[in-house]
């Protein structure tokens, strides 16, 4: 795999985050070939780019008009390099989050992201204990798939293709939903929303070094921090379980169904060969019949 790669940082009301985000950058084990800014109109606000590192951007983009969380996926278009991370403006990796996503992608071609959001209650999303968080927000030793992540995004430049191809009523949210969407779908070209490892004892690989206000709820600068714009996720959430995303929990609640029709076959088997093992000739029908059925069921349990 090509390890030549684009990165899109956002800019918006956090500058004081820019100059850590790029020095940051410049500090990976693997640098990118190419950095490139997106600044979001702020209405009735001047937000001024920091001189100290305007000379690090091979390109600026400054919006003439508020276009809320798409518009930087919009313009990562123009990237240069397939593979492209995307990030937050209140998101600062450790020194080695580029090697960690590049090394997950060489095993499995997939979005990965550092704050992965797994459902529990999918339709109440994002309410207080309808979701658990993996990443920075929820270390993890291994990598593990969710439902989608956010922070910070790497993926190939095409899949923003898929990302923009019919989801204007998404795109109407503005404010939020491009997260989501984005995992939905990539969901239908059977690609998986997945966050590498985040290990306690190596911070080097996480994609968010941050653990303090600057990213949580309590940010005034954080849209998450508005109750009107949580209400706003719930139904964007909602407007795509509708058009068809399946969330994992509902994915592993009909795996596990399949599953116990399958030790329920078992438990059959072992009934009827009890019942038969006087008559041998009735049992080799039986037993044949009975392994054919596991074996079509362990098929289709297998490919779904």
């Amino acid at each position: 795999m090509n390890e030549q790669f684009s990165v899109v940082l956002t800019l918006y009301r956090r500058p004081y985050n820019l100059i850590g985000q790029v020095e940051a950058i410049l500090d990976q084990t693997i640098r990118p070939s190419e950095i490139l800014l997106f600044q979001d109109k702020v209405e009735n606000e001047i937000i001024e780019i920091p001189s100290s590192i305007k000379d690090k951007f091979d390109n600026i983009k400054i919006a003439t008009k508020n276009v809320g969380v798409w518009g930087r996926f919009d313009f990562a278009r123009s990237a240069k390099n397939e593979l492209i991370f995307l990030f937050d403006d209140d998101t600062i990796p450790g020194n080695k989050w580029f090697e960690n996503c590049l090394n997950e992608m060489k095993k499995e071609e997939a979005l990965y992201g550092t704050n992965g959001v797994l459902m529990d209650r999918p339709k109440d999303y994002p309410l207080k204990n309808s979701f658990q968080q993996i990443g920075w927000n929820g270390p993890n030793l291994h990598t593990v798939p969710v439902d989608f992540v956010g922070h910070c995004w790497f993926f190939k430049k095409k899949w923003l293709d898929y990302l923009f191809e019919n989801t204007e009523n998404m795109q109407a949210y503005k404010i939020c939903a491009e997260d989501m969407t984005f995992s939905y779908k990539l969901q239908q070209y059977g690609i998986k929303t997945l966050v590498p490892p985040h290990p306690m004892s190596e911070l080097q690989m996480w994609g968010n070094c941050i653990l303090n206000d600057t990213n949580s709820h309590t940010d005034k600068n954080g849209l998450s921090g508005n109750k009107e714009n949580l209400k706003k996720y719930n139904l964007a959430m909602n407007e795509l379980l509708k058009s068809g995303f399946i969330p994992l929990v509902s994915f592993n609640s009909f795996k596990i169904k399949r599953l116990n029709s399958l030790i329920l076959l078992l438990k059959r088997i072992i009934w009827v060969v009890k019942l038969f093992s006087k008559n041998k000739q009735k049992l080799q029908k039986i037993k044949i019949v009975y392994i054919s059925k596991i074996i079509n069921r362990f098929y289709n349990y297998d490919k779904g």
